[in-house]
């Protein structure tokens, strides 16, 4: 809903608020409700909260043993069912080596079918292994975007594919919250750069600022605050977790690295950015798949979502998946916690 206007009581063709006219503020309210258009409008439930559910690398694949594939399916309704989440992100490798558009669909359905058929609101990003599918993104995303209840977006013109933005409304048709999806794409070439992992790109982190600068103008100068999901872990959340038990710049430290971060070794200027805006207040990726750490490193909790599947490479240990509760009381330090999986499904359950 857009913030009403100051209607001139004497009849002028342009009346201002401040510096900004009247048909520049329609200009902007346009752009920004464009841009956080969607599907299925995200709203606070009525007691002010909304939970966010992370399903993290379940490198769904069709050819895989049968009861691999039904345990995935079996976590995501014990979740769903206990969570009772409000929008479900799916934070990439989600599905790996489907060989045309028919198996991919045939992926995603296990992984989305429970939602669909509750009716619940999810999206997603990408990670390394949905390149390993031999369906282009391109064609990957209008499939997505093709189920009732996806809600995914992508902005053409930037790096990768699949970079947007959502809105968390109030009741009062204003803008509550904010939900940020990039895509930190797969593998570098290592010609030009360190490491192995692919990174978030410049053009990206350029839209994030003037579409979050874009917003708090939408928003009478005030920031709206929110969470950021990608798949591949920046190198600062390395950074800050060799630095847990500096309380200076680690705020809190929860749950544990259990396997070495993999992130992008490129060093952007994405946590800049955030630290500069002040608005993101806490991050997820996947793509380590026993590792379930919250930092809260100068404000900003960098987090990680275990894997909920045994298509990975780890088949037991650690599996769950995050959840956050975003609530206008509690968005400058939004509490985050893990749901794990604790029965294991196996070949005995069946």
């Amino acid at each position: 809903m857009a913030i009403p206007l100051a209607l001139s009581s004497c009849g002028e063709e342009e009346t201002t608020t401040g510096d900004t006219s009247e048909q520049e503020r329609l200009a902007l309210e346009e752009k920004v409700e464009t841009m956080l258009e969607s599907k299925h409008k995200l709203t606070f439930n009525d007691d002010g909260s909304f939970r966010v559910l992370i399903i993290a690398d379940t490198h769904m694949n069709a050819d895989a043993d049968v009861l691999k594939i039904q345990a995935v399916r079996d976590r995501i309704k014990l979740l769903v069912d206990k969570e009772k989440p409000n929008l479900v992100i799916f934070t990439g490798d989600n599905t790996i080596y489907s060989s045309n558009a028919v198996i991919l669909r045939r992926n995603l359905a296990v992984l989305v079918g429970y939602l669909e058929e509750k009716q619940i609101p999810w999206c997603h990003v990408y990670g390394n292994h949905d390149h390993e599918n031999a369906v282009d993104l391109a064609k990957q995303q209008e499939i997505y975007e093709s189920y009732e209840y996806c809600i995914s977006k992508d902005v053409t013109d930037l790096s990768g594919t699949g970079t947007y933005v959502h809105g968390v409304y109030n009741k009062d048709g204003s803008l509550g919250s904010l939900i940020w999806l990039i895509d930190s794409g797969a593998y570098v070439d290592k010609s030009k750069y360190p490491g192995y992992y692919d990174f978030i790109k410049e053009d990206q982190i350029s839209w994030y600022k003037e579409s979050s600068l874009l917003i708090k103008e939408y928003n009478n100068g005030t920031s709206v605050k929110g969470i950021m999901a990608f798949h591949i872990p920046l190198i600062e959340n390395r950074v800050a977790y060799n630095n847990v038990g500096n309380s200076e710049v680690v705020y809190e430290f929860t749950g544990g690295v259990n396997e070495a971060m993999c992130p992008s070794e490129v060093d952007t200027s994405l946590l800049e950015t955030i630290f500069e805006l002040g608005d993101i207040k806490a991050n997820v990726t996947g793509h380590d798949h026993v590792n379930d750490y919250m930092i809260n490193y100068q404000g900003v909790k960098l987090t990680s979502s275990p894997n909920l599947s045994d298509l990975t490479y780890y088949t037991a240990s650690l599996q769950g998946s995050r959840v956050f509760d975003l609530n206008m009381s509690t968005m400058d330090n939004v509490p985050t916690y893990v749901e794990y999986v604790i029965e294991r499904l196996n070949s005995n359950d069946y």
